[in-house]
């Protein structure tokens, strides 16, 4: 079950990932990109803990690992919106 979450939320996160959005779509965009690489939506978003989540996703899910190229792709564009979108803290 965990993994259709987690399927249905790539896919809603594709899809709104090349369209201009409200600032409410934003952040919830920003809450589902946080969730798919295993971040807490609610706690500050810092440089160092994204750097991590994002690397062991990758790691976990990586075509080469047995992962699938949707998520890998789902994973990367979830770590290029919270680095274009969230003020990080260092």
């Amino acid at each position: 079950q965990e993994n259709l979450l987690l399927r249905q939320e790539i896919a809603r996160l594709q899809g709104m990932a090349d369209r201009a959005a409200p600032a409410a779509l934003v952040e919830d965009e920003r809450s589902m990109a946080m969730m798919i690489l295993g971040l807490d939506p609610d706690e500050p978003l810092d440089r160092d803990a994204l750097r991590r989540a994002f690397r062991a996703s990758v790691k976990r899910n990586h075509p080469d690992a047995g992962g699938s190229p949707h998520t890998l792709r789902a994973i990367i564009r979830a770590h290029d919106l919270l680095m274009a979108t969230s003020p990080m803290q260092r």
